[in-house]
């Protein structure tokens, strides 16, 4: 009986539970049901809203096009047309017809032209080609030869005579700063000449002046000789500075004794009195120019050009020209002013060591500036502007401009182009001397003298130099140059030996 009951209870169980499965297996497709038709709604409603709203646009659109229509019928119903103007269009309608059809018929014309003319060339190509019996590709080529050539040959002429306009331009640029420059320098040129002599009529105190010759030599490295003028009394020696203050102690002593003190006190004052006159004359330079403060070794030896002439032109007043010069011509030019005008100040201070150290004295100026810490440009200024190295920058080449300008004015040497000539034709005379020279010509404005050895003798002979003997034909120049010409300055003397190795193939 207990298992009886138990049995009925298992069956009621999974009947109830198979009915509780079967609901909820209705609920779920009845929820999916439902969310699938609220979707449906969803995408009618957006569809719907959609198109409605393209509806309203196009009804838009189709309500101003009915009105614009609306608006052109009224403007024709209110329109008047006159024959005159309708038939004067139709005419002219009629006439760019015609026109059209006469253009359209002279291009199919101007075509089959074309062809027939390129059929034509084709032909004659052909026949000139047979009755010449020549390759056309290299007829070809040497007409595209020729023409190439023709067209070099023009376009070298237009630059040719491009360039010389160019340099025509340029000349009269540079000639108009030139003339600028020079008018705008208002300071006087008279500088009072350095004298070398002087005279003394009484005979006793001539010879107690010419008893004090070695005190001279040894204080001053002046020496005091007499002249083919019995009066005259000569001082020798190569320091400007020097000789200057020998002329001015004479001088004061014709008024009174002579004797050692009475030297040694002259020498003190008139050594002072130079001293402040060339310091004072130099700091007037440098205040004009505005050039800054100049110290040193290069205020020295500026100072020093006060006494020091070239050609007879003073080098303080030829120092101050070039710098009021090339600051002109670099305002002028759109370079630096200060630079060139305190190059072109300075560019000369090495010729108050020539006397005392050898070489060329644009390279002993540079040296000193460099020494003391001056601007690199300014150095080179001074380094470069006869062309003893390479310049750094522009400025040099204003200097070199303002050193030339300065030297050719009219009235600044005495001794100019004539006595240049002479130099650079005595020089080169002596460079063709030896009979192993080939040519000798003169550089840097007569400073520097180059010989080329001859390669082969009248007889076609190779020549031979060693190098002790090429050192020995310029130092025969050397000596030659010293005892037979003056000049200012120094020159070097190149000898150049060329060196080409020839074969010949058999």
């Amino acid at each position: 009986m207990l298992y009886l009951t138990a049995a009925v209870a298992c069956c009621i169980g999974l009947g109830l539970g198979y009915m509780l499965r079967a609901t909820d297996a209705v609920d779920d497709d009845s929820d999916q049901h439902r969310e699938f038709e609220r979707a449906e709604r969803d995408v009618r409603r957006r569809v719907q809203r959609k198109w409605r709203f393209r509806l309203r646009r196009r009804r838009k659109e189709l309500k101003q096009r009915q009105t614009q229509v609306e608006r052109l019928k009224a403007e024709l119903e209110t329109l008047i047309l006159d024959p005159l103007d309708v038939n004067q269009v139709e005419a002219t309608r009629s006439a760019v017809d015609a026109k059209r059809r006469k253009v359209q018929s002279l291009q199919d014309r101007c075509s089959a032209a074309s062809k027939r003319i390129d059929e034509v060339r084709e032909q004659l190509t052909h026949r000139l080609v047979e009755m010449t019996q020549i390759d056309l590709a290299e007829f070809v080529d040497q007409l595209t030869s020729r023409l190439i050539e023709q067209e070099q040959g023009r376009s070298v002429r237009r630059e040719r005579e491009a360039r010389t306009r160019l340099d025509l331009d340029v000349e009269n640029i540079a000639r108009r700063f030139i003339i600028l420059a020079v008018q705008r320098f208002d300071e006087s040129h008279a500088v009072e000449r350095l004298r070398s002599s002087i005279r003394v009529d009484d005979p006793s105190r001539r010879e107690s002046m010419l008893a004090l010759s070695p005190i001279f030599e040894s204080e001053l490295g002046m020496s005091l000789e007499t002249t083919e003028r019995e009066e005259m009394i000569s001082i020798r020696g190569a320091d400007p500075l020097m000789k200057e203050a020998s002329q001015r102690i004479l001088t004061r002593m014709l008024q009174g004794p002579v004797n050692d003190k009475v030297f040694a006190s002259l020498k003190r004052t008139v050594e002072e009195g130079m001293r402040r006159e060339s310091s004072a004359c130099s700091q007037r330079s440098i205040d004009q120019l505005k050039v800054g403060e100049i110290t040193g070794e290069r205020r020295r030896l500026l100072d020093r050009l006060r006494y020091r002439h070239s050609y007879r032109q003073n080098q303080w007043r030829h120092a101050a020209e070039v710098g009021f010069i090339c600051g002109m011509l670099a305002w002028e030019t759109e370079l630096d002013p200060q630079v060139a005008r305190r190059g072109g100040l300075m560019h000369d201070i090495g010729k108050s060591m020539t006397h005392e150290v050898e070489g060329g004295h644009a390279v002993l100026g540079a040296e000193v500036a460099r020494a003391e810490d001056e601007d690199p440009r300014v150095a080179s200024c001074i380094g470069a502007h006869h062309g003893d190295e390479p310049p750094l920058g522009l400025e040099p080449y204003i200097v070199a401009a303002g050193d030339a300008i300065s030297g050719a004015r009219p009235g600044a040497r005495v001794q100019g182009g004539e006595h240049h000539e002479t130099l650079v034709r005595d020089l080169e005379r002596i460079g063709r001397q030896p009979y192993k020279v080939e040519n000798a010509y003169t550089v840097r404005g007569g400073r520097e003298l180059r010989v080329l050895l001859a390669m082969k003798d009248r007889n076609g002979r190779r020549v031979k130099v060693s190098p002790q003997e090429m050192e020995k034909i310029a130092g025969d120049m050397k000596d030659r140059i010293e005892d037979e010409l003056t000049y200012p300055g120094t020159i070097d003397v190149t000898v150049i030996r060329r060196v080409v190795a020839e074969v010949t193939v058999r």
